[in-house]
């Protein structure tokens, strides 16, 4: 009965620690660090200067019945579709739709900006990416594309453009870096804004390189970049393949050798250079000479970071007996402190028997016993004391 007592007040006590935690005024905060395009546009109608137009649209599956995409839903698929949502706004006399696609992941989304973006676009410092056309931007950054479309004076309100691109970019508020292949583009020589970056072969269709993607391995996971590059008198394309391990490079490039079964329409001229360093493959052609293709493919190298993390022989030796050691000194340790707690144990029971009056450790003279009577017979009850009056 004392320990069911006692148990009794740990609960209450605890019951009582947890209170305030437990209580209807506290406050629960939750992060978003992604805005979903949907709470874009609904913000960016709440805090600018632009008004809504109309509904708002947004398409959630690419199986769904109403789909109206201003983008191929196998590229969309291919680069991971989330999302989509577009609406138009307002501002006076001037017009525009946005339209914001969500994808899976940074890559994703880059690979479908730069496959929209169009050749002659005027670059701006807005976002991770952004390009400005005739009548229409693309914005990028994270995981989010942005088309913006001037619908009223095509060409006449760049302004605007930009300044609902930064107003939107404000909102979404993360970044994201290039993808790793993108960087390994030599920068030199380089002509602006000629990049593009694919995840397979639907972006790779989309660009119209004039290349067999089947023998290229693109449905095996192969991603590719690519630009333009400029040199005092010849110019060419340089293609980076990246390709899930080296021996699946090893591969495609045998099969590359031959040259003439790459092409759906063989280019009138020029030379085709190629380069494999570990899972990449460099395709370079155009009016470059064996100069200046060998100093661009000269760039192109692989490094693969290896950690080195067995240890020798001795001192694995050392650092085994090293941890038998600490184990023993440890189990002694507990046995030490284990054997003094009971011996302290036993003689503060003996000092509280002896010193103190009462009853403390020893069990009551009528002890009450809980019997289940699991074979259909009891416990007799120890007989009572003889009463001494």
């Amino acid at each position: 009965m004392r320990f069911a007592r006692v148990i009794g007040f740990c609960c209450f006590t605890l019951a009582l620690a947890s209170g305030p935690s437990l209580s209807s005024d506290t406050l629960v905060t939750t992060i978003k660090l992604f805005p979903s395009p949907k709470e874009i546009l609904n913000k960016l109608a709440d805090t600018s200067a632009w008004r809504p137009k109309g509904p708002m649209v947004g398409i959630e599956s690419l199986r769904s019945p109403n789909l109206s995409l201003p983008v191929s839903a196998s590229l969309l698929k291919e680069c991971g579709f989330r999302s989509y949502w577009e609406e138009g706004f307002e501002r006076g006399h001037r017009a525009v739709a946005v339209q914001v696609f969500e994808l899976g992941d940074s890559s994703g989304a880059y690979s479908l900006y730069s496959i929209q973006v169009q050749p002659g676009g005027h670059a701006e410092a807005i976002g991770d990416q952004c390009t400005t056309g005739a009548d229409d931007l693309w914005l990028w950054q994270a995981n989010l594309v942005v088309h913006v479309i001037d619908q009223n004076a095509p060409g006449k309100v760049r302004t605007q453009l930009l300044e609902i691109a930064r107003e939107i970019s404000s909102l979404i508020r993360q970044r994201a870096e290039l993808p790793n292949l993108v960087k390994r583009l030599p920068f030199h020589n380089q002509v602006s804004g000629t990049y593009r970056y694919t995840l397979g072969p639907q972006g790779f269709a989309a660009l119209k390189i004039p290349l067999e993607s089947s023998r290229l391995g693109l449905e095996m996971g192969a991603e590719v970049s690519m630009a333009k590059y400029q040199f005092s008198s010849s110019e060419g394309l340089l293609m980076l393949l990246n390709y899930p391990t080296p021996q699946m490079a090893r591969k495609y490039y045998s099969a590359m050798q031959d040259t003439k079964s790459l092409w759906v329409n063989p280019p009138s001229g020029g030379t085709v250079f190629t380069k494999r360093s570990g899972p990449l493959i460099a395709l370079l052609w155009g009016t470059l000479n064996e100069g200046d293709a060998n100093t661009l493919l000269q760039t192109i190298q692989y490094t693969a970071d290896l950690t080195w993390d067995k240890v020798p022989p001795g001192e694995e030796i050392a650092a085994y007996v090293r941890r038998v050691r600490q184990s023993i000194l440890l189990t002694g340790a507990l046995l030490v402190v284990t054997f003094g707690t009971g011996v302290v144990f036993g003689l503060i029971r003996v000092a509280v028997k002896r010193w103190v009056p009462i009853s403390i450790f020893d069990r009551p003279e009528e002890v009450e016993l809980t019997q289940l009577r699991l074979l259909g017979r009891s416990i007799p009850s120890p007989p009572t004391p003889p009463s001494t009056k």
